[in-house]
C-alpha cells in the first residue's frame, strides 16, 4: 500500500469511472433516477423496505433522530462517534448515556436493563455498531419492542454485518449508515437511512429535501418540516451501484484480516474485543485496548501503520458534551477512552502489511519486559 498501511481508502476501477462519466454527460448530476435505484439496492441488501440516500452518514443519523418528537429521551452508548449524540441535541431530544459491554464496546444490555427496572423510561435507544461488531443487537431489540422503544441502529461502520443471519440495520425502526470514502463501500461523502416504517421514509425525505412536500415535484411549494438541504447526487449514487457489486469481496477480506490480526495478538497485553457466537462482523477496523497505548500508537506509526484512538472515547469527556455527565459514572466507556485504539484491516492489506502490524505490536511488547 506503497508504504502507508491505510485503516481506509478508496478501491475503484472502471466500473466506477464509466458510472459516473454516464452521469456527467448527462443532465441529471443532481439526486435523481440513479439515486433511487442505490436507495432500492441498499434496501434490498440490508432488508428494509424504504431507503433514504442523503449526503453523509450524519446526515441520516440527524434524519433518523428527526423522526423522533422533540423532547423524546434518547438512551445511547457512552462509546460512539460524537455525531449521535450530536444529532439527539441538534433536533432536541434528551440524549442519556450508558456504559457499553467491555467485551463488545457495544450498549451493554444489562446496564439497560438495570436503568429501566430502576424506573427510568426512554422513548428510543439509539445502537452503535462499534468497528463492525453487532454484538448485543438481538437482545436490546426484543427488549426495545417488549417496552414500546424506538430503535435506531447507528451502523456506520457495520455494512454487511450481520447477527443470527440477520443484516445489521435491519432490527432497528431506523438504521443510519455511512458511504463515506473510509467506510465498507465509497460513494465520496454519502449515507444511507433504512426503515420499515413509511411515515418515517416520508418525514426523512421531507426533512432531506428542504422540508418540502415534494410529492409534487418541483412545482410543490407547500412546506410541511423546518427542513434542511441533505440531498445526494446521481454521481454518488452511480459510484455505489458499482461499489456495492464489490462489498461481498470487501467484506471476505476484512473479516479475514481481522482474523489474522487477533491471531497475531493473541498472548500479548492487549484486549482485542471479538465477535459473539452467531455474529459475523464486517471489520470496519480491529478495535484494540492497550494499556500503553498512545505509546503503541506511536510505534505502529513509525512502523508506517495508519491508526486512530477509538471514536470519541467516553462522550462525557469531549469539549462538545459538557453537560452529559461525569466520566466516571461510564467506566467501561472511559477505559476505552484511555485504552481504546484500533488497527486496520482494510481488503487491499497483504500478508506482507499484516506481518508488519503483529510483528511490530510483538516487538513492542517484548521492549516493555
Amino acid at each position: 500500500m506503497a508504504g502507508l498501511i491505510r485503516y481506509g481508502g478508496i478501491i475503484a476501477g472502471d466500473e466506477e469511472v464509466e458510472a459516473v462519466t454516464e452521469v456527467l454527460r448527462g443532465q441529471q448530476w443532481s439526486a435523481g433516477k440513479l439515486t433511487a435505484e442505490f436507495e432500492t439496492a441498499f434496501a434490498g441488501y440490508v432488508g428494509q423496505p424504504h431507503a433514504v440516500m442523503c449526503n453523509s452518514g450524519t446526515s441520516a443519523l440527524l434524519l433518523a433522530m428527526s423522526c423522533l418528537p422533540p423532547g423524546s429521551r434518547v438512551v445511547m452508548p457512552a462509546l460512539q462517534f460524537l455525531t449521535l449524540y450530536s444529532a439527539a441535541k441538534w433536533c432536541q431530544l434528551e440524549p442519556v448515556l450508558l456504559d457499553i459491554d467491555p467485551q463488545t464496546l457495544n450498549l451493554s444490555y444489562p446496564a439497560l436493563k438495570e436503568w429501566l427496572a430502576a424506573g427510568n423510561t426512554a422513548d428510543a435507544v439509539a445502537f452503535v455498531h462499534v468497528a463492525g461488531n453487532p454484538g448485543g443487537i438481538g437482545e436490546i431489540s426484543a427488549l426495545c419492542e417488549a417496552r414500546g422503544m424506538v430503535l435506531i441502529e447507528d451502523c456506520c461502520e457495520a455494512l454487511g454485518s450481520t447477527s443470527g443471519g440477520f443484516q445489521a440495520g435491519s432490527f432497528g425502526h431506523l438504521a443510519a449508515f455511512s458511504t463515506h470514502s473510509a467506510h465498507h463501500i465509497s460513494t465520496g461523502e454519502g449515507g444511507m437511512l433504512l426503515t420499515w416504517d413509511a411515515r418515517h421514509a416520508a418525514r426523512a425525505r421531507r426533512v432531506r429535501d428542504w422540508g418540502r412536500d415534494m410529492t409534487q415535484g418541483y412545482d410543490g411549494y407547500t412546506w410541511l418540516d423546518a427542513g434542511l438541504n441533505l440531498r445526494p447526487t446521481d454521481i454518488g449514487a452511480a459510484l455505489g451501484l458499482a461499489q456495492m457489486k464489490r462489498l461481498p469481496g470487501f467484506i471476505e477480506k476484512r473479516r479475514a484480516n481481522a482474523q489474522a490480526i487477533a491471531e497475531g495478538l493473541a498472548g500479548l497485553p492487549c484486549d482485542v474485543p471479538a465477535a459473539r457466537h452467531g455474529d459475523e462482523p464486517a471489520w470496519y477496523c480491529r478495535p484494540v485496548l492497550a494499556g500503553d497505548r498512545d505509546d503503541f500508537i506511536g510505534a505502529m506509526t513509525k512502523a508506517g501503520v495508519e491508526t486512530r484512538r477509538l471514536l470519541c472515547g467516553n462522550v462525557a469527556r469531549q469539549p462538545a458534551a459538557q453537560d452529559a455527565g461525569e466520566p466516571q459514572e461510564w467506566p467501561a466507556a472511559d477505559d476505552a477512552y484511555h485504552r481504546g485504539l484500533w488497527l486496520p484491516v482494510h481488503p487491499l492489506l497483504t500478508a506482507d502489511d499484516l506481518d508488519v502490524i503483529t510483528g511490530t505490536a510483538r516487538r513492542f511488547w517484548q521492549g516493555r519486559r
